[in-house]
Parts: structure tokens; sequence; C-alpha cells
């Protein structure tokens, strides 16, 4: 994906700037955050899961502002849950909630707002709303947010598709396409991939367009 132009990173400070605000996080500790979190977000392996994503997400939560509950959860998930990122690993989700937790818990967030952080970021594992999550109330919309980029024009979809293979340019050809299809095929067998009406309206058609296009390429290219 293409990096952010200045404008844009001036958007996602401005962003930040409201965040820590809210949060009524320590100056100091604000910055030590923020410069933690864009040395995360910068790193070279990172194609798709970087500042174009968070910045799109944002932008989702304040469009759709008027459907939170809580937009300061949203926000803040939104910024950590993708923070740690290793294509190598399987638990980037769950060190991400704890990084969360760690530096929410140093701005003296309060526990419920730190908890319900921590259970969207959790929830982007398997992109699905534990019963037990169900007194989050913004969980199934967060999740939406992150899944909107299946649903985008074909052009923007393709992006994404690539993006998304070259943070896995260590594994193997035939391998990536096995696993890619694999998991886009389980999406596919939801009942639907979208939790709220608002989403399922705006995308839901587009995304399993999108979706079952990629895996026929995909297995096109599976032939010798």
């Amino acid at each position: 994906m293409q990096p952010l132009s200045p404008d844009q990173m001036l958007e996602l400070s401005a962003c930040w700037d409201g965040l820590m605000q809210q949060l009524q996080a320590d100056p100091v500790q604000a910055q030590r955050c923020h410069d933690w979190l864009y040395q995360q977000y910068a790193q070279s392996e990172r194609h798709y899961h970087q500042f174009s994503h968070i910045l799109a997400l944002l932008r989702y939560a304040r469009q759709y502002s008027d459907h939170l509950v809580n937009p300061l959860v949203v926000d803040a998930a939104i910024w950590f849950h993708d923070v740690i990122y290793d294509t190598r690993a399987k638990d980037n989700e769950a060190q991400s909630a704890v990084q969360a937790a760690y530096w929410l818990n140093q701005f003296g967030t309060d526990a419920a707002i730190t908890d319900a952080v921590v259970a969207c970021i959790a929830a982007t594992a398997g992109h699905r709303v534990p019963e037990t999550d169900l007194a989050v109330p913004d969980l199934p919309l967060f999740l939406d947010f992150d899944l909107a980029i299946l649903g985008q024009s074909a052009e923007v979809y393709q992006a994404y598709t690539q993006a998304i293979q070259a943070e896995y340019h260590w594994v193997p050809g035939i391998l990536y396409r096995a696993g890619r299809k694999k998991l886009l095929s389980q999406f596919l067998e939801r009942p639907q991939l979208y939790f709220t009406d608002t989403f399922f309206d705006l995308y839901e058609h587009s995304a399993r367009r999108n979706i079952a296009h990629e895996i026929a390429q995909l297995t096109l290219f599976s032939w010798p």
C-alpha cells in the first residue's frame, strides 16, 4: 500500500493527540507510547498492516461516531490492534492486547475502558464476536471497520491482496496460496461477514464477490 502523505500523517497525529487528551494521559507517557507505536507501524516488513490501515479505521470511527456507544474505546483499539504484527507468529492479536493494556495502565485509564479495548483487540484473532464479550457494545462495529477492506472496489481489493502477500514473502507460493484459500473459504462459509446492518448493506455483496474472485485466481495459479 502507498505510504501516507504529509497531510495524512498530520491527520493521524491529530487523532492521536485527541485520544491522549480524552484519556488525560501524562504527556511524557503519551510521547513514549507515540514513539513506540510509530516504530512498530513503520517496520519495513509491513505492507498492509501499517499507518494507512490505522488511518482508514480511524476515519470509519469518525464517520460512524453516532453509531458508537464509546468512541474512546474504539479509537484506542484501532491504534493498538495491529501494533504487534509478525507473520511468523500465531499470537499477534494476544500480544497486541497485552501492549494495549500495558500502555493504558500507564495512562491511568479506567479499568472498564481498558478491558473493553483488550476485548476488541482479542476478537480480531478470529473476527468473531464472542458471546462473553457482548457487554462491549461497540465490538461488532469495530470488527466491521477492520473488515471493510474486503468490500472495496476491485482495484483497492487487489492492492490489498498484493500487500498481504508481500507480508508473507517468506512463504513458498504454493503454500501461501493454499493457506490463503483456506482462510478465504472459511469467510465465505459464514452466514454473513459483517455484524452490523450498516456494513452488511454496504459491503456484504462486494466482499463476497471479491473473495470469490481471489479464490478463483489462487486456484488458477495453483496449477503447474
